[in-house]
């Protein structure tokens, strides 16, 4: 008797031993590639970071360090890094922060690093980098910024990123910022990248095991009528089940690169705008504040007219709601400036605070006043004439910062007494010192700045005829929340948390 053949012969274990091969090597190269653009794009972002961090430091305070132990008697010193350690509440997934230097023999030290003082792995000013390699020395010699791959140092195995800072005259590298990433940490996030590839390399090795298993169990069928619809259609069904899992991997690759790309505008985009808010902050504080500043410093005395025709050209900045002259008043010459200031025409001109209701008492007897005897413009600023700044803690601690280290220093967020809404503002002081006031201190002059009024600077209204461009500002505290100071979008208004 003639044997009957058996519907769909069974699967041949060569083609599925290939099938498996072919998927396999197809998921563990998309998996490697994967892994590689993800590290590439964590490298883009570490590079764009550290740029970041790195554009917010003053290089011209370098050239008062030294590099060496001295420099913690260095105001700049603890300036430099109080300014790392705020700088690693916005990257919180850094570990280290630094800026290291070179010196003429090839050695490369620490200028400054952001660990607590006393920290196990803090690095003190001079501290020689003994574990450097040709790429340190790359970034002082070439000025280009960029990632290295993975190195190890006594603290532990690094992902870092460079960027030379340079002398804006000379364009020589003066410090290499540094940012350094856990190594280990780094490859987990690299790995997040790869569950993907090999989850479709699972689910394609699934299909085809589940194809041979389908295509086998209908062989033992004497004709496709005794087998179930699935089986009579396994092939179509494999190939349905192929296609889609390519096409939801295909669409999720999309998807990831077009993700990254928005991200990339968006970085792009707000990195312009908060650009435009730095070249504005640092303009106030080194050109327009500085040049006041040193206007009193070469003058014996500055009277009230002399400082209206200075800064008069100041006030045109609408950054800024005024710009006022503080002077250091000891007790006993109180008396003096309240009638000076009257004689120049503010018949009701006298030295004042707040009651806490808001209200205006005489400001009360202490060893060292610090009125706004003069305020630039005067409209919209007249409230302020005579209030004693160093009545308000929250002010006398920054003015107190300011004469102990010389150094430019602004208030916590406050609201400013000539403040008619909910607006938050910021005094930014600079001390004056002169060669015939006692101590050498003379006074401040001061920039009362509105937080919304510099947002709304960066925000040109030509963009939103592009795109929504929505900035919000906070001030970043490292062991407490972040206060919100202002948003170019009316309709966000948190409530403010505010220092008093």
């Amino acid at each position: 008797m003639m044997q009957r053949k058996r519907s769909g012969g069974k699967p041949g274990y060569v083609s599925i031993v290939l099938a498996l091969a072919v998927v396999l090597v197809a998921g563990g190269l998309l998996s490697w590639r994967s892994m590689q653009r993800t590290d590439q794009r964590m490298r883009g972002d570490l590079l764009w970071n550290a740029r970041s961090a790195a554009s917010a430091i003053p290089v011209d305070t370098l050239a008062a360090l030294s590099g060496t132990e001295s420099d913690l008697d260095s105001p700049y010193y603890w300036r430099l890094k109080e300014q790392l350690r705020q700088a690693r509440v916005v990257y919180p997934e850094c570990r280290f922060l630094y800026l290291k230097g070179r010196k003429p023999d090839g050695t490369i030290f620490f200028y400054v690093n952001s660990e607590p003082v006393g920290a196990e792995d803090e690095s003190p000013p001079g501290q020689i980098f003994d574990e450097a390699d040709e790429d340190d020395h790359r970034a002082f010699d070439t000025g280009i910024a960029e990632t290295y791959p993975p190195f190890t140092d006594r603290w532990g195995t690094w992902v870092s990123a460079s960027v030379p800072l340079m002398n804006p005259r000379t364009n020589a590298v003066v410090a290499v910022f540094g940012m350094d990433v856990d190594a280990g940490r780094w490859w987990a996030l690299a790995m997040r990248g790869v569950c993907v590839p090999l989850g479709f390399t699972v689910l394609l090795t699934g299909i085809v095991l589940g194809g041979a298993a389908l295509l086998r169990r209908r062989s033992r069928f004497a004709s496709p009528e005794q087998s179930g619809w699935l089986l009579r259609n396994a092939e179509a069904a494999i190939a349905a089940a192929v296609g889609l899992a390519i096409t939801a991997m295909t669409t999720y690759e999309v998807h990831t690169r077009e993700q990254h790309e928005r991200q990339q505008t968006f970085s792009r985009l707000g990195a312009a705008k908060t650009a435009s808010v730095a070249e504005a902050m640092r303009d106030i504080r080194n050109i327009q504040l500085e040049g006041l500043a040193r206007f009193f410093e070469s003058s014996a005395y500055v009277d009230r007219r002399e400082f209206r025709i200075y800064a008069e050209y100041l006030a045109q900045d609408p950054a800024v709601q005024a710009w006022g002259w503080v002077p250091r008043v000891a007790a006993a010459d109180r008396q003096r400036i309240e009638e000076e200031a009257r004689r120049d025409g503010l018949t009701d001109f006298m030295l004042w605070e707040r009651d806490g209701r808001a209200g205006r008492i005489p400001a009360r007897a202490r060893e060292h006043y610090y009125p706004v005897l003069y305020a630039e413009p005067t409209a919209g600023n007249e409230a302020a004439l005579g209030f004693d700044l160093g009545s308000e803690p929250v002010c006398l601690a920054a003015l107190e910062k300011a004469m102990d280290t010389g150094l430019v220093t602004a208030t916590e967020p406050i609201t400013l007494v000539q403040e008619k809404g909910d607006e938050l503002g910021i005094l930014v002081l600079r001390p004056v010192f002169g060669p015939n006031a006692m101590d050498g201190q003379e006074g401040f002059v001061v920039s009362a700045l509105r937080a919304e009024t510099l947002l709304q600077r960066a925000v040109k209204p030509t963009d939103s005829l592009l795109f929504h461009v929505v900035l919000d500002l906070y001030q970043l505290r490292e062991d407490a929340p972040p206060i919100f100071l202002a948003s170019t979008d009316p309709q966000y208004l948190p409530t403010p948390e505010v220092q008093s």
